[in-house]
């Protein structure tokens, strides 16, 4: 098969080759276009800069070849490639393009991992991309393959996109039952079995009839035998533990403790400047700065009740609203204690809580077996491909379609065709009475350092990573010379391509 090289105009950006309406891919376009074809590119380039670059048809298969190494696209459109790719001519005339797509999705991260030992930029040069040993099946296997591989490819992307829905869903009904215990609709059934009405036993208070209303803050920065202790002080970023606030970002000295306000566990802790509402409940003794308001609750008031109410959709939106549109967002204590908000009695207040914490515990429950379900389906990909090129997958239909891999459908006759036509079209040698030039083994130019180097660095499709190779015969083909031998981990046959420069 025929492997080239993209080509750059230079120098990059020059207004005779750049700026113009043929497209021009570059790695940026690859990576971020998600899927088998690419459509669209940022860049193009002017008919002067497509001249002195590779043009690529569309249909054609390209594979980046430095940077983001080894990822495969379908063209959609006819462009130009720079020398970051390397395209295949003759691919779509004797292969299935979408078979070798997804062949190189599934060598890739081998591919990666063996040009990266001892490199800081990963490339594959031509040379490389032409010794990769492949599994070539049939052109109706291949047909096949790549027709099953689209199929479950694309259930497992849909799979992947349902899955990643369902935590912003748990999310959603997470807010709708905090909106529901704050309202009174949770727990309206217990109202009913209990002879109770909302109106007759929720009461408007403020948040300052909640407990005590304590702001933070922090002993002097100057002062460092305050700090380095085991006392607790927490900051915003601690809040993102939301029910289970333990560890705080510094720790205070017992002198440091004596500077800050003490605050118990069980209290409920809301930033109030910066991002407003942010929301934690408080397991352990400890103290806050001061973009953080405490809520010390009374007696007959639910601690966890609280943490609740302040998390809720509807409280959270009039924290918001009462804070200062300034650059830095603020909500004083005094206005933060004037909050209006309904208080059930304290036996509904336990009910409530009851609740929800039934219901985030069955969300939790969900949004953990979505986890594992998304982990799994990640794993699904390169297993789905391995099969594919090891030939379970299709090996089925290789017992139903015999006829279409044996004789003259088989890979074998498949490939000595395409040998076969590639020499007829070759132009007739005209008689030269000239000496034939014979071009220079490199080989043979190389120091013994040079020759070790290149010997270890042999890409084995069946260890799938560059390898050293035991060599047995090297030769000239046109300007290239082939070397082959055998891999020294597994004892497989291996090929190196040396390129002129």
């Amino acid at each position: 098969m025929e492997v080239v090289r993209g080509a750059s105009p230079r120098p990059k950006g020059d207004p005779r080759y750049f700026g113009g309406n043929i497209p021009w891919i570059s790695i940026r376009d690859v990576n971020a276009e998600k899927g088998v074809f690419l459509s669209k590119t940022v860049e193009g380039v002017t008919q002067a800069g497509a001249e002195k670059s590779r043009i690529v048809e569309a249909g054609d298969l390209i594979l980046s070849n430095s940077g983001s190494v080894c990822i495969p696209k379908i063209l959609k459109y006819k462009g130009c490639i720079h020398d970051g790719f390397v395209t295949f001519p003759d691919l779509n005339k004797y292969f299935s393009v979408l078979y070798f797509y997804y062949l190189f999705e599934w060598m890739r991260p081998a591919v990666i991992q063996a040009n990266r030992q001892g490199v800081t930029q990963v490339n594959l040069n031509t040379g490389i991309v032409k010794a990769f040993q492949i599994p070539v099946p049939s052109l109706a296997e291949q047909e096949e393959v790549a027709s099953r591989l689209d199929d479950l490819l694309t259930r497992i992307d849909r799979l992947k996109t349902r899955l990643d829905a369902i935590p912003q869903i748990l999310k959603r009904f997470r807010q709708s039952v905090l909106a529901a215990a704050v309202s009174g609709r949770l727990t309206e059934g217990w109202r009913e079995e209990h002879g109770m009405k909302q109106e007759d036993f929720w009461r408007f208070e403020t948040i300052a009839d909640l407990g005590k209303i304590l702001t933070g803050n922090t002993p002097s920065k100057k002062r460092p035998h305050y700090y380095g202790g085991d006392f607790p002080m927490f900051k915003p970023s601690d809040l993102d533990a939301g029910y289970h606030v333990i560890k705080g970002s510094e720790y205070l000295s017992e002198s440091g403790r004596e500077q800050s306000r003490f605050i118990p566990a069980g209290s409920t802790l809301v930033t109030c400047i910066g991002t407003i509402g942010k929301t934690g409940f408080l397991r352990v003794d400890g103290t806050c700065n001061q973009q953080i308001n405490a809520i010390i609750p009374s007696e007959n008031i639910l601690k966890y009740w609280v943490y609740f109410l302040i998390r809720s959709p509807q409280i959270q939106e009039v924290l918001i609203a009462n804070s200062s549109s300034t650059t830095l967002s603020i909500l004083n204590k005094s206005r933060f204690s004037m909050i209006q908000i309904k208080i059930p009695p304290y036996e509904e207040q336990l009910k409530i809580v009851s609740r929800v914490e039934q219901l985030f515990a069955f969300a939790d429950q969900i949004e953990n077996r979505v986890k594992e379900a998304r982990a799994k389906a990640e794993h699904m990909t390169p297993s789905v491909l391995a099969r594919a090129f090891r030939g379970e997958l299709t090996a089925d239909w290789r017992e139903q379609h015999p006829e279409l891999i044996s004789g003259e459908n088989s890979a074998k006759v498949l490939l000595e065709k395409i040998r076969t036509q590639k020499e007829n079209l070759k132009p007739a040698r005209k008689p030269r009475t000239r000496k034939k030039k014979v071009h220079p083994c490199p080989w043979s130019q190389m120091s013994e350092e040079e020759k070790n180097y290149i010997l270890s660095k042999v890409w084995c499709t069946r260890c799938r990573r560059l390898v050293e190779l035991q060599l047995l015969d090297g030769r000239m083909e046109e300007r290239s010379f082939i070397l082959t031998g055998t891999c020294k981990t597994c004892g497989h046959k291996a090929v190196r391509v040396l390129e002129p420069e």
